[in-house]
């Protein structure tokens, strides 16, 4: 005879129930308690009883854009937290409301931290909107409470938001870091040449390229020169900072990157061409120029046609500014050591009113730190070491970010733009980057901080330079 102990009040409303098929019927109402209170936005008081005895998820954390932020409206990426056991998350979108009742769903996101908006409403957002966005997560049991709802507001694409993720047109982040500019005179297109971290490795799988009309809108042209035609079998499978020029004699588009091992022991630079812009690249070798270590670099083509290499050597102590030969392939064999001793990386060379100026960075790895400028008054030098070009907050770090490229913007005379990286050493691909103004008054540079901002503050600070230029003369 089977002898069980019925627990009080039980028998009352289940009489011939036996408990095991109690603890079923509890399970299942639950879980479908559960799901209906996931379905409408709301967390159970049951919640933690929920999850020992369903081990559903746990509600995903929200992460980015933070709440109330503003966004551009073309290339906003949402990421969570990952949710473990989780088989799938759906997100929901209202707009302007946050009740949700009217809203976009997508179902079919796996493991997936990142999404672009313009992909999920199946329409660009509407610039000036407000949206209300959360996620759930669900495994083989069933499903978490939503998140929290955060919201934020869009603004018009042709605004740059420094250190915020962006994404090309297809929705995708920008993979272009440690990257460089081309603005090409054919196609009256702009180029950006960048390495891809988007892979599985701590490496750049290779060197992609971006296209765009307005420095806003961003096209992925591909990987135009992949690392395995740099790696040397795998002995060198660093590929970093690429730069691209085009030679006016010879019709080829010249790249130049840092080439390195593992241990950063090889120290040299390769150098690829191509016929188009958007490649493909062909890799030619790399070499130690004028036989001297190589690393942080970039290129820069003087108004009569000559370009230089200027990089990192010595171990970083040194910086030295490389004549190359006509085809830009090859050192011409006239280089000269500057900022001797004085431990500078990441370059970024420009040229404003018949003098030069190069930006770069201290040696502290993936960590920030104070930029430099120094000015010159021909590129081989002598060059002269000045201070911090940065104002506003975080300027002691670089804004938390990395020189790369001064960027000359096309048909305007005086304006430019400084493009940094800023680095998230434990996870690459997700790093972004810091583009801001540089203005030039009195051979004095200066690169202002701005949350958001467009090409008309270029034209501004242009102005109010050339009006001080002309009341000192």
């Amino acid at each position: 005879m089977e002898c069980f102990v019925r627990p009080p009040g039980i028998g009352k409303f289940f009489p011939s129930v036996r408990p095991h098929s109690l603890i079923l019927v509890a399970l299942f109402l639950i879980s479908t308690s559960r799901e209906r209170l996931a379905a409408e936005g709301i967390c159970s008081s049951f919640g933690s009883a929920a999850d020992k005895l369903t081990a559903v998820p746990a509600a995903p954390v929200l992460l980015n854009p933070p709440a109330n932020d503003t966004l551009r409206a073309n290339d906003t990426a949402l990421v969570w937290q990952s949710v473990d056991g989780a088989r799938s998350y759906r997100i929901q979108i209202a707009i302007d409301s946050a009740l949700f009742t009217v809203s976009v769903e997508d179902t079919s996101i796996v493991q997936n931290t990142f999404l672009s908006l313009h992909h999920l409403i199946g329409t660009k957002l509407r610039a000036g909107g407000k949206y209300f966005w959360r996620v759930i997560a669900s495994d083989s049991v069933g499903t978490s409470c939503y998140s929290t709802v955060w919201s934020f507001i869009t603004i018009p694409l042709r605004r740059f938001i420094p250190g915020a993720l962006w994404c090309d047109t297809n929705g995708n982040l920008i993979q272009a870091h440690g990257g460089g500019l081309l603005y090409d005179d054919s196609s009256k297109t702009y180029y950006w040449y960048g390495e891809d971290r988007n892979a599985s490795s701590h490496y750049a799988k290779g060197v992609s390229c971006y296209s765009s009309k307005d420095l806003c809108d961003w096209k992925f042209e591909g990987i135009v020169l992949p690392d395995s035609a740099t790696n040397n079998g795998g002995k060198t499978p660093v590929v970093e900072r690429p730069k691209v020029i085009y030679n006016d004699s010879t019709k080829k588009y010249v790249m130049w990157m840092h080439i390195d091992s593992a241990d950063y022991s090889y120290a040299e630079a390769g150098v690829a061409v191509s016929d188009r812009a958007t490649g493909p690249f062909h890799y030619l070798g790399s070499e130690r120029p004028n036989n001297e270590m190589s690393r942080d670099l970039t290129l820069y083509k003087d108004d009569d046609g000559k370009a230089y290499l200027v990089y990192s050597s010595e171990n970083n102590a040194t910086m030295y500014v490389s004549l190359l030969t006509r085809d830009y392939l090859h050192q011409s064999g006239t280089y000269v050591r500057n900022l001797i001793n004085e431990s500078r990386e990441a370059p970024a060379v420009f040229k404003y009113d018949n003098a030069y100026f190069l930006i770069s960075s201290g040696t502290t790895g993936w960590a920030p730190n104070e930029a430099r400028y120094a000015t010159a008054g021909s590129p081989l030098g002598p060059w002269v070491l000045n201070g911090n070009p940065c104002v506003g907050p975080d300027a002691n770090v670089t804004f938390g970010g990395q020189s790369t490229y001064v960027l000359p913007v096309q048909g305007r005379t005086g304006e430019f733009i400084f493009i940094a990286d800023k680095w998230n050493s434990s996870n690459l691909p997700s790093s972004t980057y810091i583009w801001l103004p540089l203005q030039v008054k009195n051979n004095k540079v200066t690169i202002q901080w701005h949350a958001i901002w467009d090409l008309s503050r270029l034209r501004q600070s242009n102005e109010s330079s050339e009006k001080e230029k002309h009341l000192l003369h």
